[in-house]
Formats: structure tokens, C-alpha cells, sequence
């Protein structure tokens, strides 16, 4: 709200102060996680480059770009190649059936990289501090490892988390497909949970 207020001037006279070119990348707009045979999409955003070339939840990504796809990391790899408005085609498996299809990257502001699946904000009412989850996106890894709405994360990968910017700086060095051990508070209960990050890009 503070922000909000403190910017409401600049918003309204259409001011534009971000640093786009910095963060600009391109994106197709779905998650993928490890598969035995590349990557396995895990969701495809409404309306995005991906959805709109016919890319489906289930299916596995075998190449792309003519690059072949092993894992999640190869495919973060690939698309942070990439720019906004190319055109990469990308061979897929459907239900057993090799597929070919086109997709035209678009413009994000931030590159592929990996990701739990969760919105979150800073937990200060109590001690242990950490994060606490608000929502858990349906088909991520967060869903995957079974965290809850209320969770909150203390520990991420053995390292003490006291706020949402430290979660973030841990996951900004990990690679998509890594695994962590986290712990979490939930209610009265302290639970220790694996997840394995995902691909979002």
C-alpha cells in the first residue's frame, strides 16, 4: 500500500520508470518438470506462445530448437538463448506419438529459470520467521511436494529462511530439476518435505 501510494502520482501521468531491457527475455509460457525422456510440461499458460502453437499439459519435450532436451536445465538453457519473437520449432511426445510443432517466443520480464509454484510473503508474527504461503499453483512442483495454503517455510536446502527475498535468492542459484529438503510449520506440526524444482519459461 505504501508503495502504491507513494507512486500513485507517476502511475497516473502514465510514467514509465522500469528498467525493461534489463530484465526482458524470451518466454513460451508453460512449466516443465524432469521426465525420463526430456522435460514434461506441466502447464501451459492461457493465450501464450505455447498454448497458441498447440502444446498440451503431458506432453515431453524432446528438442527444442534442434537442441536436444535431457532435463529441465538443457530447456532453461535453450529458451534464455532465445529472444522474443523467435520462432523455434520443438519435437514433442504425445501419448506415445512424436509430434512437431512452431512456437513463437514472446516478451517476459524474467528469463526461463526454475521455480517452486507458490505466492508467498514474509512471516514476522512468530518465531521461527520464514515464508508463508498464501496459494499453491495447481500442477507445480510446490503442489507435487504437497505444501498447503498457511505452510510456512523456515528452512530451505539446510539454510535458515527469514523472509521471502532470501527463499528467492536460494532458488535463483539452484537449477531446475535440483532437489531440497525444506521444513515447514503447519498449524502445530513441523514437517520436513523433499521438492524438486520445476522449469518455468
Amino acid at each position: 500500500i505504501d508503495t502504491y501510494r507513494g507512486t500513485w502520482d507517476r502511475l497516473a501521468a502514465k510514467e514509465d520508470w522500469t528498467d525493461r531491457q534489463v530484465n526482458l527475455g524470451a518466454i513460451a509460457a508453460f512449466n516443465a518438470e524432469n521426465h525420463e525422456r526430456g522435460a514434461r510440461v506441466t502447464a501451459v499458460t492461457e493465450g501464450g506462445p505455447a498454448a497458441q502453437s498447440g502444446m498440451k499439459v503431458g506432453d515431453i519435450i524432446r528438442r527444442f530448437d534442434n537442441n536436444r532436451i535431457r532435463h529441465c536445465e538443457d530447456l532453461v538453457e535453450a529458451i534464455n538463448r532465445k529472444k522474443p519473437t523467435d520462432t523455434v520449432a520443438i519435437d514433442i511426445q504425445r501419448e506415445g506419438k512424436n509430434m512437431k510443432v512452431s512456437v513463437i517466443l514472446a516478451a517476459g520480464f524474467a528469463k526461463a529459470g526454475p521455480f517452486l509454484g507458490i505466492s508467498g510473503q514474509d512471516y514476522r508474527d512468530n518465531k521461527p520467521r520464514g515464508v508463508s504461503i498464501e496459494s499453491v499453483v495447481p500442477g507445480t512442483p510446490a503442489e507435487a511436494a504437497k505444501l498447503e495454503k498457511g505452510d510456512v517455510i523456515t528452512t530451505f536446502k539446510g539454510q535458515t529462511i527469514a523472509d521471502l527475498s532470501e527463499l528467492q535468492e536460494i532458488i535463483r542459484g539452484m537449477k531446475a530439476g535440483e532437489s531440497a529438503e525444506l521444513i515447514v510449520l503447519r498449524g502445530s506440526e513441523t514437517l520436513k518435505l523433499t521438492i524438486t524444482l520445476g522449469m518455468k519459461g
